[in-house]
């Protein structure tokens, strides 16, 4: 069906209006999209600036599962912003408006962690941890993972032979972490 709206859209060249609860329809049908919230818009943008680069923690929660970590932004490099979280420091792309003791929301999606149960060679953006738990969904196997207290969400390979129990290393791409103003 989405897939015969939007064709139809591009076909008779209309604009529509589609109102959805569906977060995967909205993203799959639009040019653009509106999230609300408590009937006020909150944000508008394209459907993958929405999804990979909100700009609040209601759009972020909202369209799709993350991982949102409280965190102090304690200095800039360049383009990259370093922020002090509670197990380690996450280097993010920097946000124009942000100032060193701002705090700040870091959004990192479970899709950008990779996991594994060695230490990787550069310990930039790699953080040790145990894994808790994990459930097999077909596509991916869906983890908890323990940082020093903290709980992350990963989605990882479904042939991974990580065990619940197992110590690992969490890393991410700066580039892949989002940050927001609280």
């Amino acid at each position: 069906m989405r897939a015969g709206i939007r064709k139809l859209q591009k076909q008779i060249q209309i604009t529509s209006l589609y109102v959805t609860h569906d977060q995967i329809e909205a993203l799959a049908i639009s040019d653009e999209i509106a999230v609300m919230d408590a009937g006020k818009i909150v944000e508008i943008g394209k459907p993958q600036d929405i999804y990979l680069q909100p700009k609040t923690r209601f759009a972020a929660n909202f369209i799709g599962m993350t991982n949102i970590i409280p965190g102090r932004l304690t200095r800039g490099d360049g383009s990259l912003a370093i922020v002090q979280v509670p197990f380690g420091e996450i280097r993010c792309r920097m946000i124009e408006s942000a100032a060193s003791a701002d705090r700040v929301l870091v959004l990192l999606r479970p899709e950008n962690i990779q996991l594994t149960t060695f230490a990787p060679a550069s310990p930039k953006n790699s953080w040790a941890g145990a894994l808790k738990e994990k459930t097999f969904l077909g596509d991916f196997i869906d983890c908890q993972i323990d940082c020093d207290g903290f709980f992350l969400r990963a989605k990882i390979d479904p042939y991974s032979n990580i065990t619940e129990g197992d110590k690992v290393f969490v890393s991410a791409d700066a580039a892949r972490c989002a940050v927001i103003r609280i």
